[in-house]
């Protein structure tokens, strides 16, 4: 019986889209009586996956880290993390909240939290200045403040997105971005925002787009990970999200977002 209940798990897996996932490399011809040792191990593996998501629950009440003021950040609806096999699954949105379980790498960069990051202005702009990148001139409108922002792209084709603590400027979720401080380069803000948001250390690779918002105009780079946590955010964040280009337009609701996601999208299909 046993058996039998991992081959009806497996067909309802394929009726549902899910056996890449669960039965990864395995067709119906691998259900042989000869192999059911195999899966009756697969069951046991399935089931743990199975109680994994059903101990998934939202995140404290109150981010662990204070805000720029030394004060609590209440989060009025706490994100829900995803299950671990999210991160591998190039075709899931995998989410984790402050200080939730991460993987150890994913396509061979660790999750190794990033202990030397800059502690100042200072320290991003001497990081920046070590691998400048081209990019065209930036000039904001008047009355417009120069922000930065950054899409990083992950290995698989998926990108890193955030979800603004309380959906703060009414973000839902967004790129990290930031406004640039006096003093400071574009491309030392956009590193520093990839961290403080992120938790992220990565290297810029190019110029994406330039994109007029509310009260900024805002420069986006690309870039890739390098190393860093997730789920080291700062309380800007109450999530970090891996997500597909496809699911972008989903989850970055906010029309600031578009000419970013076109942008992306544009280059993808290149």
């Amino acid at each position: 019986m046993h058996y039998v209940a991992v081959l009806q798990q497996f067909t309802t897996s394929v009726v549902l889209g899910t056996h890449t996932v669960l039965f990864p490399g395995i067709t119906l011809s691998d259900f042989t009586w000869e192999s059911r040792t195999r899966f009756v191990r697969l069951d046991d593996e399935v089931g743990q996956e199975a109680r994994e998501e059903e101990d998934l629950l939202p995140g404290p009440p109150v981010h662990p880290r204070p805000d720029d003021k030394g004060k609590p950040v209440k989060l009025t609806a706490p994100s829900t993390p995803t299950a671990l096999w999210t991160w591998q699954d190039a075709a899931s949105t995998a989410v984790v909240i402050p200080d939730g379980p991460m993987p150890t790498e994913l396509a061979g960069i660790g999750f190794d939290s990033w202990r030397g990051a800059p502690m100042d202005n200072a320290g991003w702009e001497q990081l920046a200045a070590q691998s400048l990148i081209d990019e065209p001139p930036f000039a904001p409108p008047p009355g417009k403040k120069a922000a930065a922002g950054v899409v990083v792209v992950e290995r698989d084709g998926r990108v890193w997105v955030v979800a603004p603590s309380n959906a703060f400027g009414n973000y839902p979720a967004t790129f990290p971005k930031g406004t640039r401080d006096a003093g400071m380069s574009l491309q030392g803000t956009a590193l520093r925002e990839a961290f403080e948001e992120a938790g992220l250390r990565v290297e810029l690779t190019g110029f994406l787009v330039d994109v007029a918002r509310s009260t900024s105009h805002t420069r986006y780079y690309l870039a890739r990970r390098l190393s860093g946590n997730p789920a080291d955010m700062g309380w800007e964040s109450q999530c970090v999200m891996l997500t597909p280009v496809s699911e972008l337009a989903a989850l970055l609701t906010s029309k600031n977002d578009a000419p970013i996601i076109q942008a992306i999208k544009a280059l993808a299909s290149q």
